[in-house]
């Protein structure tokens, strides 16, 4: 909870190798909504909410003064996607991920646009460089997830969009071995039997 939360950030502000909590509630992974916001606004490009979302995020890479410049002095009824597709040129990453997003929502499956948008579009670096190290556990489980739905269902944005939100807040326990020499911070119930 919060006091573990507490913890890990001390043990980083004071330089201390720090492998996370024992345990990640993967919808709480800002990676994994900003990756689940990639998916809504490519499901729906006219979701201002979505496609902000996307911008601001590390996948997406503007500032706050550039998404204040493509959001005012719109039309009326115009998109925040429609406007960043006439001022492509300003914010090129964004626009491209974005639009490959949108343009796959109808025949690509969720985890195909997650991939793209992690390795083609770079989104895993820019991730890995802006947000704590743990995120990437939790973009590793939202693929598998991904791919555990497609197992299942068939694989479309909505359909993989409600199976995330029915399940819930899903919990990622993680192996103490993959910490290496860092500092695991877990709880008394994850570190039974350690001893």
């Amino acid at each position: 909870g919060a006091l573990g939360s507490m913890l890990v950030d001390q043990l980083r502000r004071r330089a201390v190798p720090v492998a996370g909590a024992d345990r990640l509630m993967l919808m709480s992974s800002l990676a994994v909504r900003d990756l689940l916001s990639l998916l809504r606004a490519a499901l729906d490009s006219g979701d201002d909410l979505s496609v902000a979302e996307v911008l601001r995020s590390p996948l997406g890479g503007v500032d706050e003064e550039g998404l204040f410049a493509l959001a005012t002095g719109r039309a009326p009824r115009e998109s925040l996607w429609s406007r960043l597709q006439d001022r492509a040129a300003d914010w090129p990453v964004a626009h491209a991920l974005l639009g490959e997003a949108i343009d796959g929502a109808d025949y690509a499956r969720p985890h195909e646009i997650l991939q793209k948008a992690l390795v083609r579009h770079g989104g895993r670096a820019r991730i890995r460089a802006r947000l704590n190290p743990e995120e990437e556990d939790a973009v590793d489980e939202l693929l598998a997830q991904s791919l555990a739905y497609e197992k299942a269902e068939t694989p479309t944005l909505a359909g993989f969009l409600a199976w995330m939100e029915a399940a819930g807040d899903l919990a990622l326990k993680r192996e103490m071995g993959r910490a290496g020499d860092a500092v695991r911070v877990m709880t008394v119930h994850g570190a039974k039997g350690l001893e």
